[in-house]
C-alpha cells in the first residue's frame, strides 16, 4: 500500500515541460524539454542481507529533433540517483548510492 501511494504521489509530482514553436512541420520544429521525477530502486540480496529501498531524485532535459511529419528522434540528458540500504545479520548497515547520468535515445512514432 505504501508502495502505491508512493508511486501514486509520482506520477502526480512527475514534471515534463516543452517548448516548441506552433510553425508547420516544413520549418522542421525542435522541442526541448526539462523532466524530472523520482526513481524507485530494489536490489536483489542474499538471505542474510536484508535489503531498505531507497528512492531517489531523476531530472534532465529532452530534446525533439523530427525527421519527418511522422517520426522524431528524442534524446535525453537525465542525472539519476539509485540505492539501497544493506542491513546484514549482526546489526551490519551499508549504504549503497549510484549517481549516474544517463542518455538514453528514443524514437517517436506519430500514427493518425
Amino acid at each position: 500500500m505504501k508502495n502505491l501511494l508512493l508511486s501514486l504521489a509520482v506520477v502526480a509530482t512527475t514534471a515534463s515541460f516543452g517548448a516548441s514553436s506552433s510553425e508547420s512541420y516544413s520549418s522542421k520544429k525542435i522541442g526541448l524539454g526539462v523532466q524530472a521525477g523520482m526513481t524507485f530502486s530494489t536490489l536483489s540480496t542474499p538471505s542474510d542481507v536484508v535489503p531498505s529501498n531507497r528512492s531517489g531524485l531523476a531530472a534532465g532535459i529532452t530534446y525533439e529533433l523530427p525527421i519527418s511529419s511522422s517520426f522524431a528522434i528524442m534524446p535525453e540528458l537525465m542525472f539519476v540517483q539509485k540505492g539501497a540500504d544493506l542491513i546484514k545479520t549482526g546489526n551490519l548497515k551499508f549504504t549503497a548510492v549510484y549517481n549516474s547520468l544517463e542518455i538514453p535515445v528514443f524514437a517517436k512514432i506519430k500514427v493518425g
